[in-house]
């Protein structure tokens, strides 16, 4: 998917749902929330059985991680990546980065929701980055060019 469909996704989501409350979201499309202990490394991942989605996420990372990782998945199902990436990185040569920064793009544009224009005007990408508890490289998928000036679509 192309940068500004992915914005417009979530931006169409975060209407629809009228939230980025990711566990909220999770629960009203009838997604599966599992909880379990994983190698920290492992964050969360996404699997699709029988047409059900269901989201693994480790227990043992805090609530602010749980969150964002949440919503990263969810950006995986909003955008129909219906590949195993797991599989896809460990058995093929097929490269996983481009669906794993699409889903951080739409996070990210999920989590702008919850601000005013003139917020995003007014604070630089480490502010936002504090504030909205996301790291700031994953904001430059979204709004700021290489000379860090400020693109909203």
């Amino acid at each position: 998917m192309q940068r500004e469909e992915i914005i417009k996704l979530a931006n169409k989501t975060f209407k629809k749902f009228n939230t980025v409350d990711p566990f909220k979201i999770a629960s009203d499309i009838d997604c599966k929330v599992i909880y379990r202990d994983m190698p920290k490394k492992i964050r969360g991942y996404t699997l699709k059985n029988f047409r059900i989605n269901i989201i693994y996420l480790n227990e043992n990372l805090d609530d602010n991680e749980l969150r964002n990782t949440l919503l990263h998945e969810l950006g995986h199902i909003f955008c129909k990546h219906d590949e195993n990436r797991i599989f896809t990185s460990l058995k093929t040569r097929f490269v996983t980065a481009k669906l794993e920064n699409e889903a951080d793009l739409f996070s990210v544009a999920m989590l702008l929701n919850t601000l005013d224009k003139e917020d995003l005007e007014k604070y630089t990408s480490r502010q936002l980055s504090y504030m909205l508890g996301i790291e700031e490289s994953k904001l430059d998928l979204y709004f700021f060019n290489n000379k860090r000036t400020l693109v909203v679509l």
